[in-house]
């Protein structure tokens, strides 16, 4: 369950969660930040520690909103051009008011949406990111298996708020944030090598950042990247 804090200038949001062993702070891409509180923490107490890092996470806030002026977020209008895996699609919005559900289709380096009213478009180029991530999440993700001798049962894609991805290191599901599609494509590979190698290793140890180099050699620029930049993959 979450709560919002407004002591800061700056939007926070409390989370308690059963499975945290110590307090954290997430700074999210979009400008938020999470506190973590075990099950137990006083809410005071985190209180004290964000006021601890303050400093710090204003930082980092300062270094997204930089990365977001060097590369402005997407704007969802017609004739937007939409980044996808390093491409561009021409985005073409057809206003259907007869049309009861959204359909959104690529032709010709295009993406037309046929949507009954405008309030739609979002949502339908959205599914259309979320369904098109998928596929390609699942083959990369079952390629990087194939390395580690691994099977990937399951390849989720949604819309993550904290987090570029996540690997359940029981069932082998992994999860990612379809935000990754406005990224460059090698950026996204990254991201799967990196799921992938928590597989074996549930940590950041050096022998996991050693299997994500084994998957994904030049892994260090597209994570570089993506801690600069990552604050700008949005659709407006």
């Amino acid at each position: 369950m979450k709560a919002q804090l407004d002591l800061f200038p700056f939007p926070v949001s409390v989370r308690r969660s059963s499975r945290a062993r110590r307090m954290a702070i997430h700074v999210e891409a979009m400008g938020q930040v999470e506190l973590v509180l075990p099950k137990r923490a006083s809410e005071a107490l985190g209180i004290a520690f964000l006021a601890e890092r303050q400093d710090w996470i204003i930082q980092i806030l300062k270094k997204q909103e930089s990365a977001v002026r060097v590369m402005p977020v997407t704007e969802l209008k017609n004739g937007a051009s939409l980044p996808f895996f390093g491409d561009t699609l021409l985005l073409r919005v057809s206003i259907e008011s007869d049309r009861t559900r959204s359909f959104v289709e690529e032709k010709s380096g295009e993406l037309i949406a046929h949507i009954p009213e405008t309030s739609k478009l979002r949502l339908a180029v959205s599914r259309f990111y979320i369904a098109q991530s998928k596929q390609y999440f699942i083959g990369q993700s079952h390629e990087y298996g194939q390395i580690i001798g691994k099977n990937i049962p399951r390849v989720r894609v949604i819309d993550m708020k904290t987090q570029w991805g996540s690997c359940n290191h029981r069932t082998h599901t992994l999860t990612f944030n379809w935000r990754l599609a406005l990224a460059p494509e090698h950026v996204a590979r990254y991201v799967t090598a990196h799921e992938v190698a928590h597989i074996i290793h549930a940590n950041h140890s050096a022998r996991f950042w050693k299997a994500v180099a084994q998957l994904n050699p030049n892994y260090a620029s597209s994570r570089a990247w993506l801690k600069q930049y990552g604050g700008s993959l949005v659709i407006k």
